[in-house]
C-alpha cells in the first residue's frame, strides 16, 4: 500500500530471516485474544463505513491508513511490539476482534508441524525472485 517500500526480504540471509522471525515471536506474541471494547460492534457486515463517505473522505481515510502503515513500518531503535501492531490494527476500516496469539515457539520457529513455521515458509519461497509475493504461503508462481 506504500509506494516507497523498497526492502526485499528475499535478499536476507537464512540467518537474518530466522533472526527476524525470532524477534517477531519474542516481541509480538499475545497470550490472549483481544476482546472488543464494551458496546463496540464487530463483524464483517456494517464495518465498511469508508464506503459511505464521499470521495474526499475516502482519500483522507486512505491517507490516514497509509500514514499508520508507514509509522508502523518505520519504527527504529527498537523492535516493533504487540502495542505497535494493535495501534496499526485500530486504524483499519474493518473492525473485528484482533487475535495476535501465535503457536508455541517450537511450532512457530521450527519444523515441529509439517508445512508450518518460519523455516518452512522461507523454504517455500527459496526460488522466488523480486516479484515473489511473501504475503502468500507456498511456492512462487
Amino acid at each position: 500500500m506504500l509506494d516507497d517500500s523498497t526492502e526485499n526480504p528475499q535478499e536476507f540471509s537464512q540467518t537474518e530471516k530466522m533472526r527476524r522471525c525470532e524477534e517477531f515471536y519474542d516481541n509480538r506474541q499475545s497470550r490472549t485474544a483481544d476482546l472488543p471494547a464494551e458496546n463496540q460492534k464487530f463483524g464483517v457486515s456494517g464495518n465498511f463505513d469508508i464506503l459511505l463517505v464521499d470521495f474526499s473522505g475516502r482519500v483522507d481515510e486512505i491517507h490516514k491508513i497509509q500514514t499508520a502503515i508507514r509509522t508502523h513500518r518505520d519504527i527504529s531503535g527498537r523492535p516493533r511490539n504487540l502495542d505497535d501492531d494493535r495501534a496499526l490494527y485500530a486504524v483499519l476500516p474493518v473492525k473485528i476482534p484482533a487475535d495476535f496469539r501465535l503457536p508455541n515457539r517450537d511450532e512457530f520457529l521450527g519444523r515441529a508441524k509439517n508445512g508450518a513455521g518460519c523455516p518452512n515458509f522461507w523454504d517455500s519461497h527459496s526460488g522466488c525472485g523480486k516479484s515473489c509475493n511473501l504475503h502468500k504461503w507456498g511456492p512462487c508462481t
